[in-house]
């Protein structure tokens, strides 16, 4: 099964046309997703096993992902007061 190609094709001047010609020269692969669905329930770790996991003594503490983008907006007032950077 294939995604829908959203690359950007561009154009380049060559020798032989008058005009810019696009580069097709995308490579593009199509997978099979049933493989890799069964892949991941192969592999995945389980949820006895993730809730086993602990946070380490030294680890590095990134901020809560926003998650509800609507109600920054509306904390922030105005898009100027946003804090982009958390984004």
């Amino acid at each position: 099964m294939c995604q829908a190609n959203l690359d950007i094709i561009t154009l380049n001047w060559v020798n032989t046309q008058q005009n810019p010609f696009p580069d097709f020269n995308v490579n593009k692969k199509c997978r099979d997703f049933g493989t890799v669905k069964q892949w991941q329930e192969e592999h995945r770790i389980s949820e006895d096993l993730l809730k086993k996991i602990r946070r380490p003594g030294n680890y590095v503490e990134t901020p809560a992902p926003i998650q509800n983008i609507m109600d920054a907006f509306e904390e922030a007032k105005t898009p100027w007061d946003f804090d982009w950077t958390t984004m």
